[in-house]
């Protein structure tokens, strides 16, 4: 369901575009986003969303039914006559359209979501993203949003917020702690871009009182360049791992990749091989990489290839 906070920005924006003061309540009389105190037509409001009309004016307020599949709101409007009206009649249909964009969104967010998690088939990821009309071959990054507040810091919405509805990046949560952007690029956008967006989002987050964060983003392609010295292209999520340690929990995201160019060359690791699909089990893995290791013998055997 969309957040009160975004209809408290929505009817904040109609007054001051229409000198009309505006409520939004729901079914039962209660107030959700106002711009002056109006429980006084609450009773009213309960009566008008039993009652089957679509407008109506009673005791100084106009009242318009919102829709969203079944009656969600009673939009108030104060004021009478004709220019009211018409006013408080636009305003529905403002308020209509936004929870009809809200819910696509959240319908392409939640596809997102379930494709990093890697909870689709492959015949499901094409198919719904021709319904949802999401282009697949556009390169794309994802940004990583950590807060320590979690959903007390409302950090899904502010992040929503910040990417703006209606565009081509999407914002979905993987955990209370964590919020994932995953933000479309532009040809030749190179990591330098990335990390001005990364602090674009920083500096809205804190200024909007969100301190403990963290924002990571391009993460592996950086740190294998900078520990291997190799260029790697990010393929596609192949696992999400989530597992208790005694004394951390782990959530780790597994992703298959390819070499654009160079060689691994050791900087900060003691050691590394090349393993073939027979030699996977030779290695005594942790516990949270057994996990990861037996996702990638699905793949291999799926694709009936080689490493």
């Amino acid at each position: 369901m969309i957040s009160s906070q975004v209809l408290q920005s929505t009817v904040d924006g109609l007054k001051s575009i229409a000198r009309v003061e505006f409520c939004i309540m729901d079914v039962d009389g209660r107030e959700v986003a106002s711009t002056m105190d109006m429980k006084g037509s609450a009773k009213a409001a309960v009566e008008f969303a039993a009652s089957p009309a679509d407008s109506q004016e009673v005791q100084g307020y106009q009242f318009f039914k919102i829709f969203d599949e079944q009656l969600e709101y009673i939009l108030v409007a104060w004021g009478t006559g004709e220019d009211v009206y018409t006013i408080g009649k636009m305003a529905a249909f403002q308020v209509q359209m936004l929870l009809t964009a809200y819910k696509e969104r959240l319908d392409k967010d939640n596809f997102v979501k379930n494709l990093l998690l890697d909870n689709l088939l492959l015949v499901d990821i094409y198919s719904r993203s021709k319904k949802l009309h999401i282009q697949i071959d556009a390169p794309r990054a994802v940004l990583i949003v950590e807060s320590a507040q979690g959903r007390d810091g409302n950090i899904l919405e502010l992040v929503r917020r910040h990417f703006g509805p209606g565009g081509r990046d999407f914002v979905t949560e993987v955990d209370e702690n964590n919020v994932v952007a995953v933000k479309e690029l532009a040809e030749g956008d190179t990591l330098k871009e990335m990390d001005k967006a990364a602090r674009g989002l920083d500096a809205f987050l804190k200024k909007e009182g969100i301190q403990e964060i963290r924002i990571a983003y391009g993460t592996m392609v950086r740190e294998i360049k900078e520990e291997l010295d190799t260029d790697i292209q990010v393929s596609r999520l192949l696992e999400t791992v989530e597992y208790d340690y005694p004394k951390f929990h782990l959530i780790m995201y597994c992703f298959l990749c390819t070499i654009k160019s160079g060689k691994p060359v050791l900087r900060e690791h003691e050691a590394a091989r090349w393993l073939t699909k027979e030699e996977l089990d030779s290695v005594d893995w942790l516990p949270a990489d057994v996990i990861a290791v037996r996702r990638l013998k699905e793949e291999i055997k799926i694709r009936k290839g080689h490493l």
